[in-house]
Formats: structure tokens, C-alpha cells, sequence
């Protein structure tokens, strides 16, 4: 549920993070994409989608669970991002549950 637009993620597992990073990070490019090239289709090899790998990402929350208060400090700046961009949480993990 959204607290003042955030949503609270202090209780998705890891797996459910991802899906809402890869959200995030697809919405993130898309926009930078349209900031760079507008309407245009940008040149092969260009801009291209590139998200982190599953196990990268685990580990990052790995090595931010080792310092204080990392692992919230993720989750909130990850809500931040996820209102920003207005993706609906929910949603997130059912597609890339669906993808899976």
C-alpha cells in the first residue's frame, strides 16, 4: 500500500525486489531514451536495455545488508523511484513472475 505516494517494501523478498527494479530501470531508460532521442529511433547498438543480472543484483542486496541501515536505505530510495516513475508495485511482480 502507498504511504504518502512511497510504497512499502520492507517485506518483499528479494526475487520481488527485482521485479520491481527491472520496473524501475525499464521506465528509467525509456525516459532517458525519449530525453536523448526524442521521437527517433536511436542508432543500432544504441541505448540499448541493459538491467542488471539476477545475481548481481542479489548481490548488491547482499553487500547493503552488511552496512547500516542499507538494506532500508535500497528499499525506500527503490520506493522513491517506483512512485517517480508511477509504476504500479503490484503489477511489477506479476509480470516478471509471469515472464519466469
Amino acid at each position: 500500500m502507498a504511504i504518502n505516494g512511497l510504497h512499502d517494501l520492507s517485506n518483499l523478498s528479494v526475487e520481488q525486489l527485482y521485479s520491481v527494479y527491472l520496473a524501475v530501470a525499464r521506465a528509467d531508460w525509456l525516459w532517458r531514451r525519449r530525453a536523448v532521442y526524442g521521437a527517433t529511433t536511436p542508432p543500432p547498438g544504441h541505448a540499448e536495455f541493459r538491467p542488471l543480472a539476477f545475481p548481481v543484483f542479489k548481490l548488491r542486496m547482499d553487500t547493503v545488508a552488511s552496512v547500516l541501515r542499507g538494506d532500508t536505505i535500497l528499499r525506500e530510495r527503490l520506493s522513491r523511484q517506483a512512485s517517480a516513475y508511477g509504476i504500479d508495485i503490484a503489477s511489477a511482480m506479476t509480470i516478471q513472475s509471469q515472464a519466469a
